[in-house]
């Protein structure tokens, strides 16, 4: 997959995410299972190393440099999508 392809399965990856975090305020099982797939195939779409990434984060203190440095590079994703 190209880097344009890429870059439209990553933005339409971060609006699913503003969507599950509604499915999950507004306790929305259904619509939560419905969104958590098509993440999943976009995830898919992104490869293994973007999966491998993402899960990785979880691990990352948000106010390290390392956390710091994934924010920068996926702030300049996010501007992309724009």
């Amino acid at each position: 997959m190209s880097s344009r392809p890429k870059l439209k399965a990553y933005c339409d990856l971060s609006k699913l995410e503003e969507q599950v975090d509604n499915a999950v305020r507004e306790r929305d099982e259904k619509v939560l299972s419905s969104l958590v797939a098509k993440m999943d195939g976009l995830q898919d779409d992104l490869g293994p190393e973007f999966k491998k990434v993402s899960d990785g984060l979880e691990g990352v203190e948000p106010n390290s440099a390392e956390g710091k440095k994934f924010a920068d590079v996926f702030a300049a994703l996010d501007e992309k999508c724009n």
